[in-house]
C-alpha cells in the first residue's frame, strides 16, 4: 500500500533558484520524513521530522524556510497540535530537527496523516510532505519501526607537540534505544591529511550501537611532526539502514598546524556539540592558530537553527581581541533554557563574522545540540582547552 510505503521512506523536495547572498545557486533542500510514531492512549509525544539543505562550493549566506502543518486525514486539535516555524539554514547549520506533537486516545480508528508545507523566503521554492500517525488501539495495522536519528559531530583539534593526540568523531543516537543500529564508515577521497603522515586509526569500519547504547566514537589519533603546513582535514562518509537516519552523511575531523609561519587562522568549536538543556552553560571555545604575531579582532554571534533565542537559550553576541603575540584561547558561554515541555534536539549555531583580511577561519561556525533534559542522554565528550583556557589544548 502507497502510504504504508511512505512510512520508511524520505522524501525529497526539489527547487528553483534561490537568491544567496553570496551566490545564485539551487541547493538540494530535502525535507526528511522517516518512519511514524505511535498516539498512545494519552498524553502526547514528539513525531520528528528535519529539513537538511546541501550547500554548493562558494555559498556562504543563509536562508529560512517557513513552514506549518494542514490537516490531511488527521485533525489539528484532535489527533495533534497544530504547529508552524522557520527554519535557518546555511553552511554551518545544515540540518535543522523539527517536530510535532501526537495526541493520544483509545478510539480505533485508521492510520492518518499530517501535511508538512514549506516556503523559502524570497524564494520560488515550496512543497509539501506527510508524517504518519499510527493508531494502536488494536485494529490498525502494527505501527512502523520508530525513528532513529543518528547525529555526527566534527571535531577541530591542533596537533600536537610531541606524541600523539586522541580525537574522536562523536555519533549520538537520537530516539529509541531499545534495538540496535549499525552506522558504516570510511574516508572520503577528498581529505587532505594523509594516513599514517599525518592521522592514524581505521579508514574505513562499522560503529554498533547495542540496546541501551547513545553515544559512539569513532577514535583517531593525529601526530606530531615538523612540517609546516595549512589546515588538513579527514572527512567521513557515514552510512546506516532503516529505521535509523543520518541528517548529515558525513563528519570531518579537522587539523590545524601548530608550527608559527603558516598564516594567520582562527578556529571555532564547541566544548561539548551535544549537552542536555539542564546541563549548561554551552561553551565555546575560539583559538588562535598559525602566525599569531599581529594583534587580532572579530567578532561573534549566535545564529537560531530549530533551537529559538529567548525561548531556548540566550542570545549573545560580542568582539574577541588577542595582542600581538597572544595565542590565549578565548571562552563564550551561552545560557541554555530549561523547561518542561518534552522536546526533540534542538540546535543553533556560533558564527565568526568577518574577519580581517588575511586570516583564515577554520572552522567559522559551530553548531551546538540542545538535548531535551527528559532523555537523560550521558555526554562527556569534551574538547580540548575548554576547562582551561591557558592550557591551549
Amino acid at each position: 500500500m502507497r502510504a504504508r510505503a511512505l512510512l520508511h521512506g524520505l522524501l525529497a523536495l526539489a527547487g528553483s533558484t534561490i537568491a544567496n547572498s553570496v551566490a545564485a545557486a539551487a541547493p538540494a533542500l530535502t525535507l526528511l520524513t522517516p518512519g511514524g510514531v505511535a498516539e498512545g492512549d494519552t498524553g502526547a509525544r514528539a513525531l520528528p521530522f528535519g529539513m537538511r539543505w546541501t550547500p554548493l562550493p562558494g555559498v556562504t549566506g543563509a536562508y529560512q524556510v517557513q513552514w506549518q502543518t494542514t490537516d490531511g486525514s488527521a485533525t489539528a486539535g484532535n489527533d495533534y497540535v497544530a504547529a508552524s516555524g522557520t527554519a535557518t539554514l546555511s553552511p554551518q547549520q545544515t540540518f535543522v530537527p523539527l517536530s510535532v506533537m501526537v495526541l493520544g486516545d483509545e478510539v480505533i480508528e485508521p492510520n492518518e496523516d499530517i501535511r508538512i508545507v514549506y516556503q523559502v523566503v524570497g524564494a520560488a521554492i515550496s512543497g509539501n510532505g506527510a508524517l504518519w500517525i499510527s493508531d494502536d488501539d488494536g485494529a490498525s495495522p502494527p505501527p512502523p519501526p520508530p525513528t532513529v536519528l543518528i547525529q555526527a559531530l566534527d571535531a577541530s583539534v591542533t596537533e600536537p607537540t610531541t606524541g600523539v593526540l586522541d580525537v574522536g568523531v562523536m555519533l549520538l543516537r537520537l530516539g529509541p534505544n531499545n534495538g540496535s543500529v549499525d552506522v558504516d564508515f570510511n574516508v572520503d577521497a577528498s581529505s587532505s591529511a594523509a594516513h599514517g603522515q599525518d592521522w592514524t586509526g581505521p579508514t574505513a569500519g562499522r560503529i554498533q550501537f547495542a540496546p541501551g547504547q547513545t553515544m559512539r566514537r569513532i577514535d583517531l589519533a593525529v601526530l606530531a611532526d615538523a612540517e609546516q603546513e595549512g589546515i588538513e582535514s579527514i572527512r567521513f562518509s557515514l552510512a546506516t539502514a532503516a529505521p535509523a537516519l543520518l541528517p548529515r552523511e558525513h563528519a570531518t575531523v579537522t587539523i590545524r598546524d601548530r608550527i608559527s609561519g603558516v598564516g594567520a587562522g582562527v578556529g571555532i568549536v564547541a566544548c561539548r556539540r551535544a549537552l542536555l538543556e539542564n546541563d549548561g552553560p554551552a561553551r565555546v571555545v575560539v583559538r588562535r592558530h598559525g602566525d599569531s604575531g599581529g594583534a587580532l579582532e572579530l567578532d561573534y554571534r549566535t545564529v537560531d537553527g530549530s533551537a529559538r533565542a529567548g525561548a531556548d537559550y540566550t542570545a549573545i553576541s560580542g568582539t574577541l581581541s588577542w595582542v600581538a603575540g597572544d595565542a590565549t584561547p578565548r571562552l563564550i558561554d551561552i545560557t541554555l533554557a530549561t523547561d518542561s515541555q518534552i522536546e526533540p534536539p534542538e540546535s543553533f549555531t556560533v558564527q565568526i563574522l568577518d574577519p580581517q583580511p588575511g586570516v583564515n577561519l577554520a572552522p567559522a561556525g559551530t553548531g551546538i545540540i540542545i538535548l531535551d533534559a527528559h532523555d537523560q542522554i550521558l555526554i562527556d565528550d569534551f574538547a580540548p582547552g575548554c576547562d582551561d583556557p591557558a592550557s591551549g589544548e
